[in-house]
């Protein structure tokens, strides 16, 4: 199920007007109630998804533009991050594990 506020990929749209491209990401803005799930793209367009007709998958947290905090200080600064690996997200969970323990 999508929600509000989800972030997906865009998998497949048989849409042949849009420059979206699969591969594209955007925040789900609502799902109506036939199903179309309305999205705000990255790349500033507004096409809405149609169930059975587009495909998008739904984008986990670390593996998009994940913001990694550093613990210097007891102090945390954000800083964007494009790609991790799965070294990486283990390491972005622990910093994250151990600043909700100094808070």
């Amino acid at each position: 199920m999508t929600n509000q506020g989800d972030r997906i990929e865009l998998v497949y749209t048989s849409d042949e007007h849009t420059n979206l491209e699969p591969g594209d990401r955007g925040t789900v803005t609502g799902v109506d109630d036939v199903g179309t799930v309305h999205v705000a793209w990255d790349s500033g367009s507004r096409l809405g998804l149609v169930p059975g007709e587009d495909r998008y998958k739904t984008v986990d947290f670390f593996d998009d533009h994940v913001e990694v905090i550093a613990v210097d200080f007891g102090f945390a600064d954000a800083v964007q991050v494009d790609h991790l690996t799965d070294e990486q997200v283990d390491l972005v969970a622990a910093i994250f594990d151990k600043a909700e323990g100094a808070n």
